[in-house]
């Protein structure tokens, strides 16, 4: 009897707990599920007037936007969690004080459309936010002629998956930034994977781009990274 009243307990015991993390999953998806619906709908409630070439010609903007050439960064960009860096954070002031910030992104080919902050370096780490795209600070606003370069999350459950379908975009395709009173339209001119620690996307070229990154790969647990990083690279049209 005794053993059969054990049973029981141990078997309750279980049981309640099975339920217990069925209740916590379905809760975390649910909060999430919501929060990205109420960034998706504040996004689309964006609109911005249709992007005009700043009076600052485009050379300048882009030896004002220094430091891209080098840019300070951390070792790996990692759009799932912070990465360590070595180097010191890059400087935001540097931006042509003429750039406003990006406030959302929408490639209509795979169905994008999320707002935009901005990721700072905080400890040495660019901090990706949740549920939207985050711009990488120290790097270039649209119009200033640099590497404007957006970094998403891949797939969780608490933070979203912005960038999970950027793989899917194809040269050719259109992707638009937009500003308070902005809009700026981009032409993927290409798709590539590369090492979690190629920072060479980051860096500008002699025409504006846009660059947008997330994680790709093998996970690899003792680094706690993505062995691999999505970029999709755009010129400015």
């Amino acid at each position: 009897m005794m053993r059969g009243f054990i049973a029981n307990v141990v078997g309750t015991g279980v049981t309640v707990v099975g339920i217990l993390i069925l209740v916590s999953t379905a809760a975390l998806l649910g909060y999430g599920q919501f929060e990205q619906a109420t960034l998706a709908k504040q996004a689309a409630e964006l609109r911005p007037v249709p992007f005009a070439p700043s009076a600052v010609s485009t050379r300048a903007a882009a030896n004002a936007a220094s430091p891209h050439a080098p840019i300070a960064a951390p070792a790996a960009v990692s759009a799932t969690a912070p990465v360590d860096t070595t180097p010191a954070a890059p400087d935001p002031t540097a931006v042509s004080p003429t750039a406003a910030p990006v406030l959302r992104i929408a490639a209509p080919s795979i169905s994008l459309d999320a707002r935009v902050a901005e990721s700072p370096v905080v400890n040495g780490q660019w901090i990706i936010p949740k549920f939207e795209a985050g711009h990488l600070q120290g790097t270039a606003q649209p119009g200033t002629g640099g590497n404007v370069v957006l970094a998403g999350h891949v797939e969780s459950i608490t933070s979203g998956d912005v960038f999970a379908n950027i793989a899917q975009l194809q040269p050719g395709n259109s992707i638009e930034v937009y500003t308070r009173d902005a809009r700026v339209t981009y032409v993927v001119r290409k798709v590539e994977q590369v090492s979690n620690a190629d920072l060479s996307v980051l860096k500008p070229g002699k025409h504006e781009t846009l660059t947008l990154i997330t994680c790709s790969g093998s996970w690899l647990p003792f680094q706690h990274d993505y062995s691999q990083r999505t970029v999709v690279v755009a010129d400015r049209t």
